[in-house]
């Protein structure tokens, strides 16, 4: 396997890992400020996105 063919998708996991890191230091930052229902909100948001990128990788499969 060559490594240029691994970078797509490892890219596309670094973009991912960047992108949850910012959302952990956000919910971090609305814990200090004790903004509970902001933080279950946003968490809701979050677990709509994932099962979204599900739904489309299950179509993408199909």
């Amino acid at each position: 396997m060559r490594s240029s063919e691994f970078l797509p998708h490892h890219g596309f996991a670094l973009q991912y890992i960047t992108l949850l890191s910012d959302f952990i230091n956000l919910l971090k930052k609305l814990l200090k400020k004790k903004y509970f229902r902001l933080i279950r909100e946003s968490l809701n948001a979050h677990n709509k996105a994932l099962s979204i990128l599900k739904k489309i990788k299950k179509w993408k499969r199909v």
